[in-house]
């Protein structure tokens, strides 16, 4: 079947943080098949450069660029390369994300002692890497009235998975 007949995103550009990732590749790839252009973000640039060329060997547009989604400065730059090079951005994936080992409680161990500094790390990454990309790539889309922001969360969002702390 082809996607585009039944969910066309043509003409739409795309930004996927966490692109990079198993889930982001994924989401990149889906997007692209429906039409839309595509840019990912990630903090690993060969991954990223890799699926941007296999994108491209199917006649759709791609963009790879390096970015932290911590990093406010490295976020409004990719922002204004997306912006020149596309002019717009319409829809943003959020997909960045993680654990550690550190924020879990081990087999081994208890609550008391998980590592906090570890804990900080995965609540700043799955909730402020959200927020920030979110503030700063949706800008656009505010500036014309429309698009689409979709947030991937964890399945302990929901419902709280044992010894998963962050």
């Amino acid at each position: 079947m082809d996607i585009q007949k039944l969910f066309s995103l043509q003409h739409k550009v795309a930004v996927i943080t966490g692109g990079t990732g198993v889930l982001g590749t994924t989401m990149v790839k889906a997007l692209s098949s429906a039409g839309a252009t595509v840019v990912v973000i990630g903090r690993r640039k060969d991954v990223g450069d890799a699926l941007a060329e296999e994108i491209a060997k199917t006649g759709a547009k791609s963009l790879s660029l390096k970015a932290d989604v911590l990093d406010r400065a490295q976020l409004v730059e990719t922002k204004d390369a997306v912006i020149k090079a596309f002019g717009t951005i319409d829809i943003l994936v959020n997909a960045a994300g993680g654990n550690m080992p550190g924020a879990v409680v081990q087999p081994d161990s208890n609550f008391f002692h998980m590592k906090l500094d570890d804990f900080q790390k995965v609540v700043d990454l799955n909730l402020l890497g959200t927020v920030l990309p979110t503030q700063i790539f949706s800008e656009p889309m505010a500036g014309k009235g429309k698009g689409v922001i979709i947030n991937i969360a964890s399945m302990a969002a929901m419902r709280a998975i044992t010894r998963v702390g962050g």
